[in-house]
């Protein structure tokens, strides 16, 4: 696998990710390990897939707004390391209710990541 098939594996894969996120009613702000001026809050799918994959590593953190409490909670943040295998991406994700949307695309990379090595093997 060349690296621009690895890269659009990583994005593919976080895209799922935002694109869950955002039909879900949440809010995503990206950390990419910078200062604190360079979280992004991103308030639309695409605002957000436009400001993934600009380091080698970033948090996605998930919010909504609590209309009770007037202020954004925190639902939990998806770790993303780039440059690894493609289907890895996700490294990490905090528990809670953001599973539900993660669960399902990381079991599905690994899946297809074990699919890949299956083919190449009986490729041989």
């Amino acid at each position: 696998m060349n690296v621009q098939q690895r890269q659009a594996i990583e994005r593919k894969i976080v895209e799922q990710v935002i694109d869950a996120a955002f039909d879900r009613s949440y809010t995503i702000r990206i950390d990419n390990g910078g200062d604190e001026d360079e979280m992004i809050f991103c308030r639309t799918p695409d605002d957000a897939k436009a400001n993934i994959m600009q380091t080698d590593e970033e948090y996605l953190h998930f919010f909504k707004w609590d209309f009770n409490e007037s202020k954004w909670v925190g639902y939990g943040w998806v770790w993303c390391v780039y440059g690894n295998d493609g289907w890895d991406v996700i490294a990490d994700y905090s528990t809670g209710t953001i599973n539900e949307i993660v669960d399902p695309i990381v079991n599905a990379a690994i899946d297809g990541s074990a699919l890949a090595h299956e083919a190449a093997t009986n490729s041989q």
